[in-house]
């Protein structure tokens, strides 16, 4: 049995300052409100945006996206 795999995204507020690069890589997955980023949905099951995700959190010049595979 293929079991989906489940990523969870946040952002760390503390080492988040706004650079936009997560926006600007992928707009369908994060936002910035004011100064701080936030991800639009904080799980993710569809391996495309679980890829998204993890190229935008290693461009992420604060390493402030945090990410975690549940099984």
């Amino acid at each position: 049995m293929n079991e989906q795999q489940t990523v969870t995204v946040t952002v760390d507020a503390e080492l988040c300052l706004g650079s936009r690069t997560c926006q600007h890589m992928a707009p369908h997955l994060f936002r910035v409100d004011g100064e701080v980023s936030a991800p639009i949905r904080s799980e993710l099951v569809e391996q495309s945006d679980i890829d998204r995700a993890r190229d935008t959190a290693h461009a992420c010049p604060f390493g402030a996206i945090l990410m975690s595979d549940d099984h």
